[in-house]
Formats: structure tokens, C-alpha cells, sequence
């Protein structure tokens, strides 16, 4: 086809698009076309039959994939718009401006009262794929027709569910994305009030630093499995508190490396001689060491849940 007709082409095929044609009706018309000239170059007189359709068979192709083309653009153009408008809403809802209404009207969306909130660490995954990943995830999880928005950050993405979500959706979205990233992601989330959603993503961001911090797996985490962390983890005179249970053992480098590896391996004799190279008996002489220093009786109830706080926010402050 010359240039200049396939620009011709072109054009047309985008005044039918923007005309709102739809592209059934605009490849049918192709076939059609191409069937009508077919017809009549055949009966021409002397007309090579052969030549004539592959050259029919080529414009036709060449139809198709500008009409193609055009729609495809099209389809691309709509779904980035409608993605950037549900991220405006995302956002003035976070912020809980009082525009976020109209918006909703707009996009022909109901704001719901409570959302889902869950925060995913994406930042291993490609960049220039994220947002297509994350949009086809939340699709293939809700369906086409949803109320679920995301706001796509730097290194996290943030997804909004209006409220009641099935846990089972929640676990499937995460999964969806775990395969289309290609990457095991770290997540958090937690439910919250519609004007309270900032808070609960701040809080969902701090469940997932916490779990990094501490060498947990990569998984969806809800609160309830970070809760003793996360409460640990604030600032005051109960966390200085447990966290000074340890002071005693700074300037013992060999008491204090012997207590931590006891307690990480769930108080075993056996274990902790194996992890330091020791016998058990120099072990136990080490522990009532310990005890000795430390001023309580670490093989007790109290004494163990004192010891596994402290090396729990000793942890926490190295990571950190």
C-alpha cells in the first residue's frame, strides 16, 4: 500500500475511533471491503486470480492492523486515564479532602464508609511494570467493575478496599501479585474508617518495617501476628525499661552473646552449646553467671519473658 493511502488509512480509522465506532463493527467492515473487491477484480477479464488475492489478502491486513492499532491506543489511553483518576481519588481520600465526593460522581464509584488497607513493598519489582501488574491483579482478584483504588509510590503501593473484604481476596491479590512481579513481597494490612485511612497506612507501613527489621519471611501480615512487636516497639519508660534489663551484660560481651543465642533457641541446652561450640556444662555455668549479674532467676517464667523482651528490642534497634 503507498504511503500516502496508508496515512489515509490511518486517519480514517481514527475519526471512526474517536467517533466511537466500535471495532467489531470496524474489522467486519474490513473483511467486507476487501470480500467486494475480491469479487469483483475476479470476474475482471484475464485477472491473474492468484495475484489478485494476496493482494486483496495484504490490504486487508494492513486494514486490520491499523484499525488494530488504533483501538489498542485507544483501550491504552482510556485505561491510564481512568487509572490516574482513581489514584486522584485514592489520594483525596487518604487526605480526606472534601472533594473526594464529586470525584467519586464522577467515576461513577461509591465511596464506602471503611476500607481494607493493605501496603505492599514492591520496590524489587520493575518499575516500568508495576502499575500494569497492580491494575491486572486487582482486576483478575475483584473483577472489572470495584471500588478497590492503589497509589503507586517510589518503593510501596498502597491499595484501598472498601469494606467488607473477604480475607481469602485479600491473601489472592497478594498472591496474584507475588507471581506477576516476580518477587515474594513483604505486605501488611488492617481495617480502618474512611477518615482515618492515612493512620492505619502509617501503621501498616511500621508493621512491615518491624517484620524486615526482625528477618521475618516475605508474606501478607495482618496486625494480629505483629501486635506484641509493634506495642513493644513504642517509645516510653516500659520500653526503656525492658530494654535496660540487658545493661548489666554490656561490658560481658561472652554472657551476653551466651543469653541471647540460649533464649533464641527456645531456652535448649543442646541447641544453644551447638550454635556457641561449647559444652553443655559450660553453658550451664554461663547461665548462672547470668543470673548472677542480672539479678533475677532467668530460668523463670518472668525471668524468660524479661530476657526475650530485651533481646527483642536489642534486635529491633540493631535492624533499625
Amino acid at each position: 500500500m503507498p504511503e500516502d493511502h496508508r496515512r489515509a488509512l490511518k486517519a480514517v480509522v481514527a475519526e471512526w475511533v474517536s467517533s466511537g465506532v466500535e471495532v467489531d463493527s470496524v474489522l467486519e467492515a474490513c473483511r467486507d471491503g476487501g470480500a467486494h473487491v475480491l469479487s469483483d477484480w475476479a470476474n475482471e477479464p484475464y485477472a491473474d486470480r492468484l495475484t489478485v488475492s494476496s493482494t486483496v489478502v495484504r490490504l486487508v491486513s494492513e486494514c486490520t492492523i491499523a484499525v488494530n492499532n488504533a483501538f489498542s491506543y485507544r483501550s491504552r489511553s482510556h485505561t491510564d486515564d481512568e487509572d490516574a483518576a482513581r489514584a486522584e481519588l485514592a489520594h483525596a481520600l487518604i487526605l480526606n479532602r472534601p472533594h473526594r465526593t464529586e470525584l467519586a460522581v464522577q467515576l461513577g464509584m461509591t465511596l464506602s464508609s471503611h476500607y481494607v488497607v493493605v501496603v505492599l513493598d514492591v520496590s524489587r519489582a520493575a518499575g516500568n511494570r508495576r502499575a500494569v501488574a497492580i491494575r491486572g491483579a486487582i482486576d483478575s482478584v475483584f473483577g472489572r467493575v470495584h471500588g478497590a483504588m492503589f497509589v503507586l509510590g517510589v518503593r510501596a503501593v498502597t491499595v484501598l478496599v472498601p469494606a467488607p473484604a473477604e480475607k481469602e481476596s485479600i491473601d489472592a491479590l497478594v498472591a496474584r501479585l507475588d507471581g506477576v512481579l516476580g518477587a515474594s513481597i513483604m505486605a501488611a494490612t488492617a481495617e480502618a474508617d474512611s477518615t482515618d485511612l492515612a493512620r492505619t497506612i502509617d501503621f501498616a507501613f511500621e508493621l512491615i518495617t518491624i517484620a524486615t527489621s526482625l528477618g521475618r519471611r516475605n508474606k501478607l501480615y495482618r496486625t494480629h501476628e505483629l501486635v506484641l512487636e509493634y506495642q513493644m516497639s513504642r517509645p516510653g519508660p516500659g520500653r526503656d525499661a525492658m530494654a535496660a534489663v540487658l545493661d548489666p551484660l554490656r561490658d560481658r560481651p561472652v554472657l551476653l552473646d551466651t543469653i541471647t543465642t540460649y533464649i533464641k533457641c527456645q531456652q535448649s541446652r543442646r541447641l544453644a552449646s551447638k550454635a556457641l561450640y561449647i559444652h553443655t556444662n559450660t553453658l550451664d555455668n554461663r547461665l548462672r553467671k547470668v543470673s548472677e549479674v542480672l539479678g533475677f532467676d532467668i530460668g523463670s517464667v518472668v525471668g524468660q519473658r524479661k530476657l526475650e523482651a530485651a533481646i527483642f528490642l536489642e534486635d529491633l534497634d540493631r535492624a533499625v
